[in-house]
Formats: C-alpha cells, sequence, structure tokens
C-alpha cells in the first residue's frame, strides 16, 4: 500500500517519483488518488513531488485524464492538494490555471473548495474563491482548511469580509464562515495583526443572527466559535452595539432558541463594558422591570456563575439609588451573592452594597439568600447552608434593628 510506502519518507519519496520514469510515476499516482493514506504523510509527499517534477506543465496536463479515468467520485483529493501546492511553488501561475479549469468543471465541485483551501490565498486565489462562491446552493465546507496553518492570514480584512458574506449564503456556510472568523479572531493581536472595524462589525451583526436563530440555530454552530468571536466583537463596543445584543438575546427567549447557547459569558462582557445599557434594559423607568429580560439573567442562575454578578459596584450603585424601591430587590435576584473566602462563604462586595444601602432589608436579604443553589464551587449543600446561617446571624447581630429583624425571618434552608 502507498501509505506504508510514503511513511518510510515522505518528501524524499516524493522527489524520487518525480525524477522516476514517466509510466512508473502514472502508476504511482493512480494509486496515490485512489488509496487511503494519513493526510500529513500524503500532503508531504505530494507537495514534494509537484515541487520537483521537471515538467510541470505535463504533469498537470496529465491529471485530468488520470482523474476522468478513475472517476471523481472516486478520488481521494489529499494527492491533489499536495500536488498542486508543489506546482504553484515553482510555477504559480500554471496552478492557477489549472485551478481556474477545475473551478468550471461540474466533476471537481465537490473537490474544489478543499483544493483551493490548500493553494496560498494570493490575489489570484482570493478572486478565484470569490468567483466560486456566487453560484448558489454550494457545500462550502471545504474552506474550512482555511483555518488550519494560519492559511487565512493572508487574506486581507476587506477581502475576508466579502467571501464571508458570500460564503454565509451556501450549505453549510455560516458553520464555515464561523469557523474562519473564530480563527481570525484568535489571531488577533499576533505577529501585528488586529481585527479590524469592519470585521469587528460584521462578527457582532452575525452573533445577533445566530442568537436569534438566523439563518440557522446557533446548535448548529460550535459554541466555543460563538463565545470567542463574541468576546472579541463586543469587547469595548458601544451602547447602540450593546443594546442591540440584549435585543436579539431577548427576542431568542421568544422564538425558545434561548437555552440553544448559553451566552452567559457574552452578557458579562455587557456587563463589564456597558454596564449602564444593561441596567437600563432591566429597569427602563421608576418602578417598571422589563418581564422579559428579566426572565432572560433570571434564567442565567442554571449556570454557576450569575452575569450581573460582575457588574460594577459604583455605576450599579448609583443606578440603584434612582429607584430604591424597585432596584435593590430586583438586583439582588439576579446576582451571586456569595464567594469563598477560605473553607467558608462571605457576602460579595456587590451583595453587601445591596444589604446596607437597601430601604428595605428584607426583600433584598430574601432574593440574596434564595436565588442561588448550591454547586461544586462553593460546596455541598449541607455546608453552604451552615454558611449562609452563620452569614444571617452575623446580620442578626449587627446593631442595626431593622436588618436584624429582616435576618431572623430569613431561612436559607427553604
Amino acid at each position: 500500500m502507498l501509505y506504508l510506502i510514503v511513511g518510510a519518507g515522505q518528501a524524499t519519496l516524493g522527489r524520487n517519483v518525480a525524477s522516476c520514469s514517466p509510466d512508473l510515476r502514472d502508476s504511482i499516482i493512480c494509486r496515490a488518488l485512489l488509496e487511503d493514506s494519513e493526510y500529513r504523510q500524503m500532503m508531504e509527499f505530494s507537495t514534494a513531488l509537484g515541487e520537483e517534477i521537471s515538467d510541470p506543465h505535463d504533469f498537470c496536463k496529465k491529471l485530468n485524464p488520470q482523474v476522468a479515468r478513475l472517476g471523481a467520485d472516486n478520488i481521494k483529493n489529499v494527492f491533489l492538494c499536495g500536488a498542486l501546492r508543489g506546482v504553484y511553488r515553482q510555477a504559480p501561475a500554471l496552478c492557477h490555471a489549472v485551478l481556474d479549469a477545475w473551478m468550471h468543471m461540474p466533476e471537481m465541485e465537490k473537490h474544489f473548495a478543499v483544493i483551493q483551501a490548500h493553494i496560498p490565498m494570493d490575489a489570484n486565489s482570493i478572486e478565484r474563491v470569490m468567483r466560486h462562491l456566487e453560484d448558489p446552493g454550494k457545500d462550502v465546507s471545504g474552506y474550512r482548511i482555511l483555518t488550519s496553518g494560519m492559511r487565512h492570514a493572508m487574506i486581507p480584512d476587506s477581502s475576508l469580509i466579502e467571501l464571508l458574506q458570500l460564503m454565509w449564503c451556501h450549505h453549510n456556510g455560516p458553520s464555515t464562515a464561523f469557523d474562519i472568523l473564530s480563527m481570525r479572531v484568535h489571531d488577533d493581536g499576533r505577529d501585528g495583526y488586529v481585527c479590524s472595524e469592519p470585521l469587528l462589525e460584521l462578527a457582532r451583526g452575525w452573533i445577533c443572527a445566530i442568537i436569534y436563530g438566523h439563518p440557522v440555530p446557533t446548535r448548529d454552530i460550535p459554541t466555543d466559535n460563538i463565545s470567542a468571536i463574541a468576546k472579541r466583537a463586543f469587547q469595548a463596543c458601544s451602547a447602540e452595539q450593546a443594546r442591540d445584543l440584549l435585543a436579539a438575546i431577548v427576542r431568542s427567549s421568544e422564538r425558545y432558541t434561548l437555552h440553544d447557547y448559553d451566552f452567559t459569558e457574552v452578557l458579562g462582557l455587557i456587563c463589564h463594558y456597558q454596564p449602564q445599557v444593561i441596567l437600563d434594559r432591566l429597569c427602563p423607568a421608576p418602578g417598571v422591570i422589563d418581564e422579559a429580560f428579566h426572565d432572560v439573567v433570571s434564567q442565567r442562575s442554571y449556570s454557576k456563575a450569575q452575569p450581573l454578578t460582575v457588574l460594577p459596584l459604583a455605576v450599579t450603585m448609583a443606578w440603584c439609588q434612582q429607584d430604591p424601591r424597585t432596584r435593590y430587590p430586583c438586583l439582588a435576584t439576579l446576582i451571586s451573592p456569595y464567594e469563598k473566602s477560605g473553607e467558608h462563604l462571605v457576602w460579595t462586595a456587590l451583595a453587601n452594597a445591596l444589604i446596607a444601602g437597601a430601604p428595605s432589608p428584607e426583600p433584598v436579604l430574601s432574593g440574596l439568600v434564595h436565588n442561588v443553589s448550591a454547586d461544586d464551587d462553593l460546596g455541598s449543600r449541607a455546608v453552604c447552608a451552615e454558611d449562609k446561617l452563620a452569614l444571617l446571624a452575623e446580620l442578626r447581630n449587627s446593631g442595626n434593628p431593622e436588618l436584624a429583624l429582616a435576618a431572623s425571618r430569613i431561612s436559607p434552608l427553604k
């Protein structure tokens, strides 16, 4: 089997085959096109062959009849990926000519995206991919190869935006585009590259669309990709951009797509960068609570971290003071009030501030004590209950009669 031979020294074998007799070389190429081989080994072999072949024009000319004889549906495209990449290194114009021809051959459609993605993304490659994506209804998943080995790095942001927008409309387009975009975001800040604002604007729009369930539900896209893109796209976002995201999240709850993606981290980002937007959405006017948004953020309590817990203290307290009877008890039900200190639980700074500032401490205490279940981070349910009793006992002995009375009425065991 060819892959056993290749394992002996892939690049060396490729160079040897490049210089052997045409008949023997053709026989080996046919086997390489048909047999399953380990990807890395075959790539090294075929790339070396394409790079060292003395007559690349004749080599490429023979590929079409070889593929036709074997049947395009029967071949393995790894050999072609490496061979064309090798040809590109010695004759880039020839490589581009072959790809131009293959793009218009229906029998090569199933292989084209994968092969093209293995070729450096110079201006000719970028233009060809754009032309390839103009025709609707293609399976573009082969372009995921662009995420490997920094292949996407050659594409300027302006061109990448256009490519991703074209890709979005195809079969597997959104998931493929998200794969590429997530890798681009991953490389942000490396080797002098910084994501441009137009690319981030595209990402923000897509995040909102995906959360809302268009054009595909979030479950069709790896959640790690959604999180990675969202965390970068919404860093230091504007108030308007934050409002758009919150609106998409609320709409998703109305479409029953809310739990397709746990966007706790994304909400946490908005709490950090645009806390006023979060707070104003929660209570848009005195005495008013946005019940739809409240339902969304309260459902995050099933996660180990509630996103509103990270709201900055000064901004949040100033907001609470504007409508204390509504906002203090409302917020108390939406944060994680405890954190570990050594072996025991203590109130968080935000919880302490809510307790101290509330005009009526009992509803705040009730909300704080009852809105978080024990989990692995805080310890067992029994230990948590003991710690909560100790915290309430401290409040009963605080010297504040109203606070002491409220603490005496609260049971953490309910």
